[in-house]
């Protein structure tokens, strides 16, 4: 084998290596619970939260930009409603809370987690009552 074959060999590998880890790495989609040592975050039951809590801290820096009409409602899901948000609560419940498969690509802090799971719990009220 010449010196010219062997580097092309090695190219090829580390090409071929390359290729196989991006294929890997890209598909970032969780569909279980975080396994971070860090312990859950709990508030009180009667934390007074309203949609518009909800909708500011979760919503629209993590979600809207996938499930609106500007995002294409992905999924066809659109988040940007009162209405839509309590009529998909279970599927929110089950991809966000029980598992972090949603916001696709990352996952909430487990604050804004407590923050969503109180709320749900409370009845996903439109506004907060303490």
């Amino acid at each position: 084998m010449t010196l010219r074959n062997s580097k092309l060999c090695r190219t090829g590998f580390i090409m071929g290596l390359f290729c196989f880890v991006l294929q890997m790495s890209a598909c970032n989609f969780k569909d279980e619970k975080s396994t971070s040592n860090e312990p859950d975050v709990v508030l009180a039951p009667d934390t007074a939260i309203s949609f518009a809590d909800i909708q500011s801290q979760i919503l629209v820096p993590n979600c809207v930009g996938c499930h609106s009409q500007a995002g294409g409602n992905r999924g066809s899901v659109n988040l940007e409603s009162y209405a839509s948000v309590k009529l998909n609560i279970d599927e929110i419940q089950s991809s966000t809370v029980d598992t972090t498969r949603m916001p696709q690509g990352d996952t909430l802090n487990k604050n804004l987690i407590a923050l969503l799971r109180t709320w749900i719990a409370q009845g996903a009220p439109e506004t907060a009552t303490k």
